[in-house]
């Protein structure tokens, strides 16, 4: 069950699983994890430890990882990610693109003009 609301987003991330190097693209993220697809079908997902740096158009985040779920799309995966003990500047990015969170400090800014801001394409999904 999530507990935390997750933010469609378009980021790239490049990832390694201590053997390999893959790429693929950041589709949803929250301060504890993210959704990444288009990794080749050759990454283990049962991998116990990742790291990962997620790029958006001006910064990079450099988070050590968990996957928790998979799935097989055709030669690719969709793999879900813990990030374990995450930065600061990545909570501090997520919380500027949740508008829950800016709603109470009074912004002005609608969720898309934030996006825009940080550097990401964004689509919000319940939590």
């Amino acid at each position: 069950m999530r507990e935390e609301k997750r933010m469609g987003v378009t980021m790239n991330a490049v990832m390694s699983d201590g053997n390999f190097i893959f790429e693929g693209r950041v589709e949803n993220i929250s301060r504890s994890g993210f959704k990444m697809t288009d990794i080749p079908a050759k990454f283990n997902a049962e991998s116990a430890e990742c790291t990962a740096v997620i790029s958006n158009k001006t910064r990079n985040y450099k988070v050590d990882i968990r996957p928790i779920w998979s799935t097989e799309e055709g030669i690719y995966k969709v793999v879900g990610f813990d990030i374990l003990s995450p930065p600061a500047s990545w909570l501090a990015f997520v919380d500027e693109l949740n508008p829950e969170l800016r709603e109470g400090q009074g912004a002005a800014e609608t969720e898309q003009q934030a996006g825009e801001k940080a550097g990401v394409k964004m689509t919000f999904y319940g939590g």
